[in-house]
């Protein structure tokens, strides 16, 4: 190799060169590359038309239970400690 073309190799194969031609490969690819075909969205079911959450009245009749489970597991985990420290730190 002649001249420039020499200096030129040399860049590439160096590494600087190679950050160079992978950023215009980058710039070719997102401005000239052939863009893919739209995909088909989701198909509607019309036949099938459930709602698929609860309403209020049923909310309210599961809100006593949960109220209840969660106030009870609450009052283990302050509880249980407490029980716990006061069996450790008693006297025999």
């Amino acid at each position: 190799m002649h001249g420039d073309a020499w200096r030129w190799r040399a860049v590439l194969v160096n590494g600087v060169g190679w950050s160079i031609t992978l950023v215009s490969l980058l710039f070719w690819w997102l401005c000239y590359a052939p863009a893919p075909a739209p995909a088909e969205g989701p198909k509607r079911n019309e036949a099938n038309r459930e709602r698929t959450y609860r309403t209020k009245e049923e909310t309210e009749k599961s809100k006593n239970v949960t109220s209840t489970v969660v106030l009870t597991l609450l009052l283990i985990a302050v509880v249980v400690p407490m029980l716990q420290y006061y069996g450790y730190t008693a006297k025999d």
